[in-house]
């Protein structure tokens, strides 16, 4: 028996010139392109837009953001392009969606828009716990980069725990470690971020591009960021048509039934998987260095590009789908409406920098007819950070030389969704939001927002729905403070924590944040910025606890005003344990883990092994320079203890790393003397 079978009603195909129906209809019809402004005083938000002339209605709904249902509709005189809304609390992040009926061509049209806006808005005080799974193969390899990476995820607020996984792992083995690492924690994980070929989820008898061989399981890396694995099923479909090998679905061969997640995702993820590219010069361990070094330089400010956006659209109207309004829409709310440019991807972008770009065409496994092809990536600059495509066949993106994941490989690019079917969300990051909070928003989306085809909300809500890139992103980065120390004070019996920095201009105070090391998580604990360059806590008791002091700016973007949140500075107490545990959860994994002890600056470094293997024990800084190794040799299993002395180390943050031929575990250590 097959359930959940999704067929889609169109086709496209691989052409050279550009498929239209011939009317007189183009994608951006299907939009409303709206953006805001905001009065800070009333306080008030006011939405713009372009109003087709034929315009014969207009409705909108309002909602505080994240709430369920729009509730009341309203109208609008058809001939308004602007709506005032005074009926708002400062600090709230209010929801819009915009609704219009005209005619282009002589056909009746529903576009639709969306926005989020407020005035005030705090965004990501609390950004949750990031699990960080990483493949064996490449982990030695992008130990620096891996190592910058947790350091930057901690000073934007996330604390990570690290999963080493085999591409010999299966599936549902590498689900269970992830859902007993979040377990531990659900209330404040949040984040799933996938680093190399870590083992493809399969899911589902769909095709969502409407090729007839193209029916079957699609990449589904949803299933590891639902929270109950039983909710997944291999037993009701057997399927043996004439479809591409990937896409067959036997009943038993570790490929699920489900065509949606059972209940919606809870984790945000992304995964940078760069395996099976060889037409770019650089190697996957090469390619995925790169990526994690233009990561760096993009959240601290060094890889930047204009606030404009770039849309390339090849189908045009195509009976209503218009696949390149998702470029449209979002684009309007996050860069304004005229930023958006209709240009060719590649002629555009091998020259001039865009944050956003929105190309389709006709596809295949590698190209998109009218954008360009996965060579055209590996030979021309694409100067473009935050991209979305669309086309035939390339949806399905675990396949040799995929176009999907090809602007990863780029030096710019650092995320791509296949938009169109559905239409992406990723309006909400105008007012903070990462690339994760725009995914997670994408796919449980079941009739919210017009996701297609044809209007209905069909193609939204299923499994195929998967973000290339990292899920942690957000625009408008910048780096505050640049520095920072803790001082331990005596006041009798209370030893407070003495924090201080240097201010910096452009901001308009700091967030401090505190970590315990039995959580790990940070708390905010001050409920407005601070206008000072100091923080005195006199409430961290006796257990190790990391500060965290971020700085703040009122940014106001083409949707809203809202707090935006910088790349900062930590530092720490410690007279207890802190050190996350990077694949010791499961006891049949060998794991690494730090304590520290209370007589004086030494870091005791414990190792459990399942079984003997010959390992390299050393301390790293987050370059990836050796500072010192403990030993080297032969270990036998069980649990072995060292002590490392850094009373002759300047404070930071280090890694303590063991090293053998399969092996690969690490553990954080943070100095502070």
């Amino acid at each position: 028996m097959r359930k959940f079978v999704l067929i889609f009603g169109f086709t496209f195909f691989i052409t050279s010139v550009f498929i239209c129906d011939g009317n007189a209809q183009v994608s951006s019809d299907k939009a409303v392109l709206v953006q805001a402004t905001v009065d800070g005083v009333k306080p008030a938000i006011t939405l713009h837009w372009k109003r087709p002339t034929t315009t014969t209605a207009q409705h909108y709904n309002r909602r505080v953001a994240g709430a369920t249902g729009w509730g009341k509709t309203y109208l609008i005189p058809a001939k308004d392009s602007t709506l005032t809304d005074t009926a708002i609390v400062r600090g709230t992040e209010y929801e819009y969606q915009i609704f219009a009926n005209h005619t282009a061509g002589g056909t009746g049209i529903v576009s639709f828009g969306y926005i989020r806006s407020g005035v005030g808005v705090r965004v990501g005080d609390d950004p949750g716990r990031c699990i960080l799974v990483v493949d064996t193969a490449n982990s030695s390899y992008l130990a620096n980069g891996l190592a910058q990476l947790e350091n930057d995820l901690l000073a934007e607020g996330y604390m990570t725990t690290r999963l080493d996984v085999s591409d010999s792992d299966k599936v549902p083995d590498i689900k269970h470690r992830i859902d007993t690492i979040y377990e531990k924690d659900p209330a404040h994980f949040s984040t799933l971020f996938l680093i190399g070929h870590v083992p493809v989820p399969y899911s589902g008898f769909l095709n969502p591009d409407g090729h007839p061989d193209h029916f079957g399981a699609w990449p589904a890396d949803q299933y590891y960021g639902d929270d109950d694995e039983s909710d997944w099923t291999d037993g009701d479909f057997d399927t043996t048509a004439n479809i591409r090998l990937a896409q067959r679905n036997l009943v038993g061969d570790g490929k699920f039934d489900q065509v949606t997640p059972p209940v919606g995702v809870v984790l945000k993820i992304g995964r940078v998987d760069l395996a099976n590219m060889p037409s770019f010069a650089m190697k996957e361990k090469e390619l995925l260095s790169q990526y994690l070094v233009k990561d760096h330089a993009y959240r601290t400010g060094i890889l930047t590009a204009p606030e404009r956006a770039l849309v390339d659209d090849n189908f045009g109207y195509f009976g209503g789908e218009a696949f390149a309004a998702s470029g449209w829409r979002n684009f309007s709310a996050l860069v304004g409406t005229d930023s958006i440019h209709g240009l060719d991807w590649f002629t555009t972008l091998d020259s001039n920098a865009y944050l956003w770009a929105y190309g389709c065409g006709g596809g295949w496994d590698q190209g998109s007819s009218g954008v360009g092809a996965t060579t055209d990536f590996a030979t021309k600059e694409s100067k473009a950070i935050f991209t979305l495509l669309f086309g035939s066949y390339f949806g399905d993106w675990n396949v040799q030389d995929n176009f999907l994941r090809a602007p990863l490989c780029s030096k710019y690019g650092l995320t791509c969704m296949w938009s169109g079917r559905p239409y992406s969300l990723f309006f909400p990051m105008a007012m903070g939001h990462s690339t994760g909070d725009a995914a997670i928003l994408t796919e449980n989306s079941i009739g919210d927002y017009n996701g297609n085809l044809l209007g209905s909300s069909l193609g939204a809500w299923t499994i195929h729905i998967d973000l290339m890139g990292d899920p942690t992103l957000r625009t408008r980065p910048f780096v505050s403070p640049r520095a920072l120390s803790a001082t331990l004070l005596n006041r009798g019996d209370v030893y407070p924590e003495q924090l201080s920095w240097t201010k910096d201009s452009g901001v308009i105070g700091y967030n401090v944040y505190r970590a315990l090391a039995d959580s790990n998580h940070f708390q905010l604990l001050t409920p407005a910025p601070i206008d000072t360059n100091s923080y005195t806590d006199y409430h961290a008791g006796n257990d190790s606890v990391i500060y965290l002091v971020r700085g703040v700016r009122s940014e106001t973007t083409m949707s809203g005003n809202y707090f935006n949140l910088a790349h900062g500075a930590y530092a720490g107490l410690r007279t207890k344990m802190y050190g996350a545990v990077h694949s010791g959860i499961d006891p049949t994994q060998d794991h690494i883990s730090v304590t520290y002890s209370s007589d004086g600056p030494i870091a005791k470094v414990m190792i459990d092994l399942v079984a003997d293997n010959k390992l390299t024990l050393e301390i790293t800084d987050v370059e990836g320079r050796t500072i010192a190794t403990i030993t080297s040799g032969s270990m036998t299993s069980g649990v072995h203890t060292f002590d490392w002395n850094f009373a002759n180390i300047s404070n930071g943050l280090y890694f303590v790393r063991a090293v053998g031929t399969d092996e690969s575990l690490s553990a954080k250590i943070l100095v502070t003397k």
